[in-house]
């Protein structure tokens, strides 16, 4: 094998640990975040009761679809994997055009 060039050996750490970030989001992008909100409070308020002692009632699927955490999170990862997309793009243009200049130098045309 040969030896890798230092800075591939940095997108490469970088690479991994963006790997393991994406695979912790992977499933907690589609819940809600485990962190309490104005709801919430409101939800256990002892003075005021319970929401549905005062007749309302919750609503979790909403509750998770907009919850602020959760939505930055999946913000999050959607901007990561775009980003991977240019970035593999980006270096595989770079890979070519070092590829053609090398195949030149060595006196291909």
């Amino acid at each position: 094998m040969t030896d890798l060039h230092p800075s591939v050996t940095d997108i490469a750490a970088a690479a991994l640990r963006l790997s393991a970030a994406l695979a912790a989001a992977d499933e907690a992008q589609w819940q809600r975040s485990r962190t309490v909100t104005p709801d919430d409070i409101e939800a256990n308020d002892y003075s005021g009761g319970s929401l549905a002692s005062r007749g309302q009632h919750s609503d979790p699927t909403f509750d998770a679809v907009a919850d602020p955490a959760r939505l930055a999170l999946r913000a999050a990862v959607v901007g990561a994997e775009s980003e991977l997309t240019r970035l593999v793009a980006l270096m595989d243009s770079h890979t070519q055009r070092v590829q053609t200049a090398l195949d030149r130098w060595n006196g291909g045309l």
